[in-house]
């Protein structure tokens, strides 16, 4: 092998030119007069922007360069400090490693209309794409613009691996990423890998497209980060990887997506956290796990099933859609308006704080508590006998849009608080712990059976009849 050193003395910026190479370490036989397959070709000089076309064994980029065409690394590249592709250069390598050594700041732009396409064999348990790889190394990949694309040909990546990484795919830029082999790489992507490093990705505008799981937080920090008109799809999602893992999660903006064939998991053995905000979308095919906090705001989860764990937080406002229905064991408030569709088995706490409207579609059942503060409203379809719906604060609301069908107890009753029956109702009988309401205009009709958890007599409740029916506190 032979190390060719870059020096542009020839002018042309062209790759094959070989005044523009000096022989850095030539071999026992004379050496070839630009690198070849086998020849380390270094481009360490201040600056330096390559053109044409050309093939080595592996290439070295430890300036300010500047590639304009087509180059190719049969064993692999390395980006020490600042490497930009321009409009129309291709960078085909096995390997590309951004910071690969203690103390190196490596920077990949990848710009419009320009490709890194990561093809053929590289060294197993080595990431394809690793963004600083060295403890102690700062790397950055950058995909902008229009037509920007890395091809990760099915390989994986590691942003984050044991430095500091991060990833921005911006403007058009697009990111593909996979496990080809999964025994060795059971992942596609890792945002924050080795303890001490920390991985962050902010997709906006653009696409990253994994063929394989994505892990936030292996064992240490990371962060994705989807803003507006930003796409991430994997068939599955996890964040907070090991005990020691952190990853966070934002889906910020419209048309922010994060979409998963299969399952989310927030908090597998370490600590994960979602935020939705601003119109973003989550959409997760089979299931979405919660064993950390999970923030809405004016945004949208989509999933078949869903279990809010023990450690598990669902806060704010804005919509869930769980088809075959929501497990919460854990806490669930909502802050404005938070509607959840679908069936809901509650073994744990559901508040809605003060001012708030929560909305539930779907028949709910378990042995939790939905609680109702100061300035509240609930809306509930079918309640089972398990549940206990219970006023906290005064002047809550408590609408029952179909009042047969709820068999909870409610405790708390007061005040200002009211009962809205969404069917017509006349009159009502009260017996120790248990209010009936009737619809007179058809003799016998119970309109709805309230189990009534506290000291109340008849004297407590009064009827405002009609359709609605509204029960008030006397």
């Amino acid at each position: 092998m032979t190390t060719y050193s870059w020096t542009g003395a020839a002018g042309t910026e062209d790759f094959s030119t070989p005044n523009n190479w000096l022989v850095a370490s030539p071999p026992p036989l004379p050496a070839l007069p630009v690198p070849g397959p086998g020849d380390d070709a270094m481009f360490d000089t201040a600056s330096a922007t390559i053109a044409g076309t050309g093939t080595a064994g592996r290439l070295i980029f430890g300036g300010s360069d500047v590639v304009r065409g087509q180059l190719t690394a049969v064993m692999g590249t390395q980006a020490a400090a600042d490497l930009s592709l321009h409009p129309g250069a291709v960078l085909t390598t096995p390997f590309i490693g951004i910071g690969v050594s203690s103390g190196d700041v490596g920077k990949l732009t990848i710009g419009k209309h320009s490709s890194l396409v990561v093809n053929g064999f590289h060294l197993p348990n080595n990431y394809a794409i690793g963004v600083a790889n060295a403890t102690g190394s700062i790397g950055t990949l950058r995909v902008h613009g229009a037509g920007a694309t890395l091809n990760g040909g099915g390989e994986p990546m590691s942003i984050g691996q044991n430095g500091n990484g991060v990833m921005q795919i911006e403007d058009g830029g697009m990111v593909s990423a996979g496990n080809a082999d999964p025994l060795i790489y059971p992942w596609a992507v890792i945002i924050g890998n080795h303890a001490g490093a920390n991985g962050t990705v902010e997709v906006s505008n653009g696409s990253l497209l994994a063929q394989g799981e994505i892990i936030v937080g292996r064992s240490t920090s990371g962060m994705l980060k989807i803003g507006p008109s930003g796409l991430v799809s994997a068939p599955d999602l996890a964040a907070g990887w090991t005990p020691a893992g952190q990853g966070s999660i934002t889906v910020h903006g419209e048309h922010a997506r994060l979409v998963l064939i299969n399952t989310l998991e927030i908090g597998h053995m370490g600590f994960g956290s979602l935020d939705v905000t601003d119109h973003g979308v989550v959409s997760a095919g089979v299931s979405t796990i919660v064993n950390g906090p999970v923030t809405l705001a004016d945004g949208l989860i989509e999933t078949t099933g869903m279990a809010v764990n023990a450690s598990g937080t669902l806060v704010g406002h804005g919509t869930v859609i769980a088809a075959a229905g929501c497990i919460n064991t854990g806490n669930i408030s909502a802050s404005q308006q938070l509607t959840l569709i679908g069936p809901m088995q509650n073994n744990g706490m559901i508040k809605a704080v003060a001012g708030s409207d929560l909305r539930f579609v779907g028949a709910i059942s378990g042995s939790g508590t939905i609680t109702l503060t100061a300035g509240s409203t609930a809306s509930l379809e079918a309640v089972a006998s398990g549940q206990t719906v219970a006023f906290s604060g005064g002047n809550s609301k408590l609408v029952l849009r179909s009042p047969p069908a709820f068999s909870g107890s409610i405790s708390g009753f007061n005040g200002n608080d009211t009962i809205v029956l969404d069917a017509p109702a006349t009159n009502f009988s009260f017996v120790p712990g248990l209010l009936t309401v009737f619809d007179g205009a058809i003799p016998g009709v119970i309109v709805a059976q309230l189990a009534m958890i506290g000291p109340y007599s008849v004297v407590n409740f009064d009827l405002v009849p009609g359709n609605p029916a509204v029960i008030k506190y006397v």
